[in-house]
This record gives structure tokens, C-alpha cells and sequence, in this order.
């Protein structure tokens, strides 16, 4: 990442959280305030969101009252002063080295035209279904914990530069699996979606909706990608890699087989209710 982009991101949350603060301190004393405001990082795996049926954080009213954070049919969204937005904790039961899933992923040579090591993802959930005993529905949720936990870690990616260029299949990077001419162009885009991933998240929500299948409405992203201070979008499939990754997080509800899941806050907005 370079100098500028640094810069620019910076100074933009610098703003952001210094006027939070001082907003805040209006009511409070300094010290008291800081202590207060810094706590919320503890929702940053859960997207900066407080559930409708969590406990209420005191002062609530004053945060919406200085537009600190925003209610949406019942989840309470931080603001980026109070709370950065980090990918959901995923735990992963299948491991690319697990000797019922390297098999499904092809050497990194086998496609002399765009090398990499791809995953045959139906035949590795055919397959762990007979080693394992697990129902198709378990597999294929099996996977997509794998893939997500993957995505986050810099481990599984899909990525292509180009949108027009379908990648080929989700991409697993460990071990000599890394030794790929766009290499560089893998890391910088990894980097890139950890360090921009609160911006990321809250540019899409606002014209996502929270319904069925409502994380992948189309949202014209790339043109506003450089607003976050990242520079020019390095993978052209960031949107559909970061959906994928999420699909087994509980910022989307009811994934399966056979539905496409039910998104909430951060992911997308509801209509915001009274925020006084």
C-alpha cells in the first residue's frame, strides 16, 4: 500500500474520531469519554452492530443525538469513530491439507494459461461426504466455513483482474500454491480488503437490502472503491469474494442448500427508525 493511500485513510478517520470525541466530551469529562468511546471496538468481529435483543449501551441517546451511530429496525450500527468494522470470526473444520481435500485441489502448473492451484469444489464435497459420513447440506456449509475463514486469512481467494475473466474457481495460495506470476496482485488485494474492509462494508450496505438474497443486489462498487483510500480496485470479484467469505457468518442468516440467506446490518440497511 502506498504512502498516499495511507495518508488519505488516515487523516479521514483521524477527523472522524477526533469530532466524535470532542462531541462526546461536551456531556462528559476527557478522560471519561475516551474510555467510554474506545469500548465499542469490542463489536468490531460483529460487524459494529448491537443486536435488538442485546443490552442497550448507556448513553445510547447521545450517540445517535451526535450521529455517532444509527438504529436500523432494532440493530444498533456504530459509526466508524466508535467502532471499525473487521471481518467475522469463522471457525473452519476442513483444512486444504486435510488428505480428503488436497486431492481436489489442482497443482499449481496444471494450466500453463493461468497457473494456480484451483479447488474441484463439487468433488471435494462428494467426497468428504463419503469420508466423513456428512449430509450434502453439512459439506457444502463445511466448505463455505473453509473458504470464509480462508478469504480472511489470505489463504483462499477468488480473484481475477479482470471483470470480464470469471476466476476459475476459488483459489487456495498456502505453500508452493503462492508461487504465481500475479503473486504481488494477490497480496496487495488481500491487504488492501483487510485495511478497507469498515469502508468497504458500509459503502455497499446503504443500497443493500436486508432480504432474501439481498447481499449480492447490485451495487456499482468499484467506482466509488477509491474513496476509501485504497487506489484502483486490484480484484475485479472483491464484492462476490467478500459475499462468499461471509455466507457462514451470522451477518447472513438461513444460507443453505437451497437459500441464498437473509443479510443484516452492517451488511445492508433496513429504514432507519426515530433516532432521537
Amino acid at each position: 500500500m502506498t504512502l498516499r493511500r495511507m495518508t488519505v485513510a488516515s487523516i479521514a478517520a483521524a477527523v472522524v474520531v477526533f469530532g466524535a470525541i470532542i462531541g462526546y466530551a461536551a456531556y462528559s469529562g476527557w478522560s471519561q469519554t475516551t474510555e467510554y468511546l474506545g469500548g465499542f471496538q469490542r463489536y468490531a468481529n460483529e460487524g459494529c452492530v448491537i443486536a435488538p435483543d442485546a443490552p442497550r449501551p448507556d448513553g445510547e441517546a447521545r450517540l445517535l443525538d451526535l450521529n455517532l451511530a444509527e438504529r436500523h429496525e432494532g440493530w444498533l450500527l456504530l459509526g466508524p469513530a466508535l467502532c471499525t468494522i473487521a471481518p467475522p470470526d469463522i471457525t473452519a473444520t476442513l483444512k486444504a491439507t486435510d488428505p480428503d481435500v488436497a486431492p481436489f485441489i489442482s497443482a499449481v502448473d496444471s494450466d500453463p494459461e493461468y497457473p494456480g492451484c484451483f479447488l474441484d469444489i463439487a468433488g471435494m464435497q462428494e467426497n468428504v461426504q463419503k469420508t466423513r459420513g456428512w449430509s450434502a447440506e453439512q459439506a457444502f456449509q463445511e466448505y463455505l466455513r473453509m473458504f470464509g475463514a480462508g478469504v480472511f486469512s489470505g489463504e483462499w481467494r477468488f480473484f481475477s483482474d479482470d471483470p470480464l475473466a470469471t476466476p476459475v474457481s476459488v483459489q487456495y495460495t498456502g505453500g508452493g500454491c503462492a508461487d504465481v506470476p500475479y503473486a504481488a496482485k494477490l497480496a496487495e488485494s488481500h491487504s488492501d480488503m483487510i485495511a478497507a474492509f469498515d469502508g468497504f462494508i458500509r459503502m455497499n450496505a446503504t443500497a443493500l437490502s436486508c432480504e432474501e438474497g439481498g447481499a449480492m443486489d447490485y451495487v456499482p462498487w468499484a467506482q466509488s472503491y477509491e474513496t476509501l483510500g485504497q487506489g484502483p480496485v486490484t480484484n475485479a470479484w472483491l464484492k462476490f469474494e467478500v459475499y462468499m467469505a461471509l455466507l457462514t457468518s451470522d451477518w447472513i442468516e438461513g444460507v443453505s442448500l437451497t437459500q441464498k440467506g437473509i443479510p443484516r446490518p452492517p451488511l445492508c440497511m433496513r429504514a432507519a427508525t426515530d433516532n432521537g
